[in-house]
């Protein structure tokens, strides 16, 4: 891996000095459109590589005058979202309150589906995407789809992962009104989804001890493969539950309190989303105060030990949408492979951040794409209808982060053994030149 950074790290510089000397002697103005475009859209896919495993600073600072071709500089580059768009995708303002939305494609057909609490019975609505991955289109909501029984008010928050590791969506939601943590394994399918009765607070979870009003999100933050919980309680506090077993059979330790370096909160909390939001390959997480204030966490540790600075309000352009309070939750809704955010208040309405952050190309999509079998038992062939020149694999989490990474020299049978890779749903992204395909794999 370490060789394939060095080799990528010096096809970067290769484009930068391409570039710049075409600057210094005045060429660049008369190249031709494609060819200046051609340049810039792979120097935007090596950074877009590197940025994971280098400073991002140090390689704009890198660019020199390519910089300013490309629209980017050492002050300016950064997380950025677009201003906020009240209830978009089809999504109207809920007649009971808290809208509190929750991403995962529950019907396995390569988009994300949305689930929120219905504030008044405590049950979960389910709004099938009709649309796609890069243009949403939510249906109206049904209530306690798949066999999910909420009835029992343990549908407060709610988080979805593949907690026993069979490529399929089970689900943790927060207890009202005992801070408990209630389990709903998932007995059906990535694409038939089905849920067992819910289950008090199994693999040694204990109820959160701030009490009423548990909320909890799945979150490997150790980077060990398998899922973690971090929860916070109706108020000021954050409790961690390791996962200490496995990723097919959890287990999990006692809570930690506050850990990682984080603190009580001034003010009330909700739910704590995770995501890559800086690009350096580990998780950073947002939460909203009580106000609808955004208060973001920026882990300057680790993916393996993670610390966490204290918390900023509204950065990368974020702003306080609808107020008292607010529910997050990131997620890709256009299929760009960054973190939007969509923010629910409790007066229900929906409003989406669109994360406009990077380089700012668009890649084109890259053609005649299969990777088979899918699912698949860990050994992966991929396709390519063209010979298309050196290719780059990578594959993705869940969670946006990249866990296995590899280049070659060309695309005719491509061959993977993922068998290390702990079983579940990821996304493999394949890149050539200025083009690149996303499809969604299922590892079994």
């Amino acid at each position: 891996m370490q060789h394939y950074y060095a080799k990528t790290k010096r096809q970067y510089n290769f484009v930068v000095k391409q570039i710049n000397r075409l600057l210094n002697n005045n060429e660049w103005e008369s190249l031709d459109s494609s060819k200046q475009d051609q340049l810039k859209k792979k120097l935007a896919r090596l950074f877009k590589k590197l940025n994971s495993h280098f400073n991002s600073k140090s390689l704009v600072r890198a660019m020199g005058a390519a910089a300013l071709v490309v629209g980017v500089t050492t002050q300016s580059y950064g997380q950025s979202f677009t201003s906020a768009v009240q209830n978009p995708f089809g999504l109207t303002k809920k007649t009971t309150f808290f809208a509190q939305p929750d991403f995962v494609d529950i019907d396995g057909d390569g988009d994300l589906d949305m689930f929120n609490t219905d504030g008044n019975a405590n049950q979960l609505m389910y709004h099938q995407n009709t649309g796609s991955k890069t243009n949403p289109n939510f249906a109206a909501g049904v209530l306690d789809q798949f066999g999910l029984d909420t009835t029992g008010g343990y549908s407060f928050t709610h988080s979805f992962g593949d907690l026993d590791n069979d490529g399929d969506y089970d689900m943790i939601a927060g207890g009202l009104p005992y801070g408990d943590l209630v389990y709903y394994q998932n007995t059906g399918s990535a694409t038939n989804a089905n849920f067992a009765t819910p289950q008090n607070n199994p693999f040694g979870l204990t109820a959160v001890m701030g009490g009423f009003g548990a909320m909890a999100d799945f979150v490997d933050l150790d980077a060990d493969g398998d899922l973690d919980i971090m929860a916070t309680d109706y108020g000021f506090e954050f409790y961690f539950y390791e996962n200490t077993g496995t990723p097919s059979a959890p287990a999990f330790a006692a809570s930690q309190k506050n850990p990682f370096g984080l603190s009580s909160a001034s003010v009330w909390i909700s739910r704590a989303s995770f995501a890559d939001v800086d690009g350096d390959g580990d998780y950073d997480f947002l939460t909203a105060d009580y106000y609808g204030e955004l208060m973001y966490y920026k882990n300057i540790g680790t993916k393996t030990n993670p610390n966490f600075a204290a918390p900023t309000q509204n950065p990368f352009g974020l702003s306080n949408a609808g107020g008292y309070p607010s529910f997050i939750d990131f997620a890709d809704l256009d299929g760009d492979s960054d973190a939007d955010l969509m923010v629910g208040d409790y007066y229900g309405d929906y409003f989406y951040f669109k994360n406009n952050s990077g380089l700012g190309f668009s890649e084109e999509q890259l053609t005649g794409l299969n990777i088979y079998p899918n699912p698949s038992k860990g050994i992966v062939q991929i396709d390519i209808e063209d010979n298309h020149g050196d290719v780059s694999v990578e594959i993705i989490d869940l969670a946006g982060l990249t866990v296995f990474e590899k280049q070659f020299e060309n695309s005719s049978g491509i061959h993977l053994d993922l068998a290390e890779l702990p079983r579940g749903v990821y996304f493999a992204k394949v890149s050539s030149e200025n083009k690149s395909g996303l499809q969604r794999l299922i590892l079994q």
